[in-house]
Protein backbone atom coordinates (compact mmCIF):
# COMPACT_ATOMS: atom_id res chain seq x y z
CA UNK A 1 0.00 0.00 0.00
CA UNK A 2 1.48 3.31 -1.01
CA UNK A 3 1.15 6.75 0.46
CA UNK A 4 -0.44 9.48 -1.58
CA UNK A 5 -0.37 13.25 -1.24
CA UNK A 6 -4.15 13.26 -0.71
CA UNK A 7 -5.32 12.68 2.86
CA UNK A 8 -7.14 9.34 3.35
CA UNK A 9 -6.44 8.19 -0.24
CA UNK A 10 -4.93 4.73 -0.51
CA UNK A 11 -2.82 3.76 -3.52
CA UNK A 12 -3.28 0.08 -4.30
CA UNK A 13 -1.75 -2.20 -6.95
CA UNK A 14 0.23 -0.86 -9.89
CA UNK A 15 -0.72 2.76 -9.19
CA UNK A 16 1.15 2.57 -5.88
CA UNK A 17 4.47 1.85 -7.68
CA UNK A 18 5.48 -0.49 -4.88
CA UNK A 19 7.34 -2.80 -7.24
CA UNK A 20 6.29 -5.86 -5.27
CA UNK A 21 6.52 -7.98 -8.41
CA UNK A 22 8.65 -5.63 -10.47
CA UNK A 23 8.12 -6.03 -14.19
CA UNK A 24 6.91 -9.61 -13.73
CA UNK A 25 3.17 -9.44 -14.23
CA UNK A 26 2.75 -12.98 -15.53
CA UNK A 27 -0.04 -15.14 -14.18
CA UNK A 28 -2.03 -12.14 -12.89
CA UNK A 29 0.43 -11.25 -10.14
CA UNK A 30 -0.61 -7.59 -10.34
CA UNK A 31 -4.23 -8.65 -9.81
CA UNK A 32 -3.22 -10.67 -6.77
CA UNK A 33 -1.22 -7.73 -5.45
CA UNK A 34 -4.28 -5.49 -5.79
CA UNK A 35 -6.45 -7.98 -3.93
CA UNK A 36 -3.98 -8.43 -1.06
CA UNK A 37 -3.28 -4.74 -0.57
CA UNK A 38 -6.96 -3.88 -1.11
CA UNK A 39 -7.93 -6.21 1.74
CA UNK A 40 -5.26 -4.70 3.97
CA UNK A 41 -6.40 -1.16 3.13
CA UNK A 42 -10.01 -2.13 3.92
CA UNK A 43 -8.93 -3.54 7.30
CA UNK A 44 -6.98 -0.35 8.07
CA UNK A 45 -9.94 1.84 7.07
CA UNK A 46 -12.24 -0.24 9.27
CA UNK A 47 -9.91 0.25 12.26
CA UNK A 48 -9.74 3.99 11.68
CA UNK A 49 -13.50 4.33 11.31
CA UNK A 50 -14.24 2.37 14.46
CA UNK A 51 -12.02 4.81 16.40
CA UNK A 52 -14.08 7.89 15.51
CA UNK A 53 -17.67 8.89 16.14
CA UNK A 54 -19.61 8.73 12.91
CA UNK A 55 -22.97 10.31 12.22
CA UNK A 56 -25.84 7.93 11.64
CA UNK A 57 -26.37 6.88 8.05
CA UNK A 58 -29.46 8.29 6.37
CA UNK A 59 -32.43 5.99 6.19
CA UNK A 60 -33.09 4.75 2.66
CA UNK A 61 -36.78 5.47 3.15
CA UNK A 62 -35.95 9.18 3.59
CA UNK A 63 -34.67 9.40 0.00
CA UNK A 64 -37.52 10.34 -2.34
CA UNK A 65 -38.22 8.18 -5.37
CA UNK A 66 -37.10 9.51 -8.76
CA UNK A 67 -39.97 11.41 -10.34
CA UNK A 68 -40.11 11.71 -14.13
CA UNK A 69 -43.77 12.75 -14.25
CA UNK A 70 -42.93 16.35 -15.24
CA UNK A 71 -40.83 15.37 -18.27
CA UNK A 72 -42.43 16.19 -21.60
CA UNK A 73 -39.78 14.84 -24.00
CA UNK A 74 -37.38 11.93 -24.11
CA UNK A 75 -33.68 12.57 -23.58
CA UNK A 76 -31.59 13.11 -26.70
CA UNK A 77 -28.95 10.34 -27.03
CA UNK A 78 -26.68 12.67 -29.05
CA UNK A 79 -26.65 15.24 -26.23
CA UNK A 80 -25.97 12.55 -23.65
CA UNK A 81 -23.09 11.18 -25.76
CA UNK A 82 -21.64 14.68 -26.11
CA UNK A 83 -21.84 15.20 -22.35
CA UNK A 84 -20.15 11.85 -21.73
CA UNK A 85 -17.31 12.75 -24.10
CA UNK A 86 -16.86 16.09 -22.34
CA UNK A 87 -16.71 14.39 -18.94
CA UNK A 88 -14.21 11.81 -20.24
CA UNK A 89 -12.05 14.57 -21.73
CA UNK A 90 -12.03 16.58 -18.50
CA UNK A 91 -11.22 13.49 -16.44
CA UNK A 92 -8.42 12.43 -18.81
CA UNK A 93 -6.73 15.82 -18.91
CA UNK A 94 -7.34 17.23 -15.42
CA UNK A 95 -8.02 14.42 -12.96
CA UNK A 96 -5.30 11.92 -13.85
CA UNK A 97 -2.85 10.35 -11.45
CA UNK A 98 0.70 11.61 -11.18
CA UNK A 99 3.25 8.93 -10.35
CA UNK A 100 6.50 9.47 -8.55
CA UNK A 101 8.75 6.49 -8.54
Amino acid sequence: MGRSSIRNLYAIGEVSCTGLHGANRLASTSLLEGLVWGQRAAADIECQLSAVDRPALPNLNDVPMWDESGLTTDSDPALIQGDMQTIQNVMWHYVGLVRFG
